[in-house]
């Protein structure tokens, strides 16, 4: 049987990569499961957005984490296009 399930996967709100964790689990039952993944991984949450390492930086002046700006995340290769063609991507 073949049945339809609902489940959750962390997203960077810069980038829209989607969080892939060491052990290759990449969707969670809850929202909450897949946010505290994300965060054991090493990624970040600022004001209620999640963030993977690649996009944001250490200012020393708050001494706290900020979002990279757009121009930084272009040139790591993490753009709006690319993020849509991942997310949109079904493993066959």
């Amino acid at each position: 049987m073949i049945q339809k399930v609902e489940m959750y996967q962390a997203v960077c709100d810069r980038c829209g990569r989607p969080c892939a964790e060491i052990s290759g689990i990449v969707a969670w039952k809850t929202p909450e499961f897949a946010r505290i993944a994300a965060l054991e991984s090493g990624w970040i949450s600022i004001n209620s957005g999640l963030y993977c390492p690649d996009c944001v930086e250490y200012d020393e002046e708050t001494d706290s984490y900020k979002p990279k700006d757009k121009i930084r995340n272009e040139q790591i290769g993490h753009t709006e296009s690319l993020a849509g063609k991942e997310r949109g991507k079904v493993q066959e």
